[in-house]
Parts: C-alpha cells; structure tokens; sequence
C-alpha cells in the first residue's frame, strides 16, 4: 500500500477527517499551500497528529506521487468519485 498524504488542513479536513481516516487510515502527511500552516502540526479529533508539510516537500521527497483529490466539495460524495494527477 501507498503512503498517503492529505492535501488541505482547513476545514475540509476537519468537516471530514473521521470518514478520511475510515478510509485511507491516518496519512503519513499533510500538504498545505498555507506558509503558516506549514511546519505545524495536525491534531486529529481522536487523537494522534502529523505535521504539516509544503508542496515543494512533497514533490522532492515523493516525486512519483499521484494525487488524489477528495470530490466532496463540490457535492460528489465519495473517495470512489476522485480526481487523479501524477506528480
């Protein structure tokens, strides 16, 4: 199994998070374009946290990702329901 990393860690995640976890488990990451949500942490509802990391981390630790954004947003609801972009 891939390691996951979440994009976003505002209130999508939060709105979100359980049936994320649920899901995919806990990612090893979170990826945040927000400066000052960057080299934070992430604190989880039920417990356990993950830091907080740039774009740039991710593309230079993980240059082979795949990016799989959550739909919800826009009203479509499910993981099966996913946009896919390589890095």
């Amino acid at each position: 199994m891939r390691e996951i990393i979440y994009y976003g860690a505002g209130a999508n995640l939060r709105d979100f998070e359980e049936d994320f976890v649920r899901e995919t488990g806990y990612p090893m990451y979170i990826c945040d374009l927000s400066q000052a949500k960057q080299g934070k942490e992430y604190t989880f509802t039920r417990g356990g946290c993950r830091k907080v990391v740039s774009l740039n981390h991710v593309k230079s630790e993980y240059p082979d990702y795949e990016w799989l954004q959550d739909c919800r947003r826009w009203g479509v609801v499910g993981f099966s329901d996913r946009v896919h972009q390589q890095g």
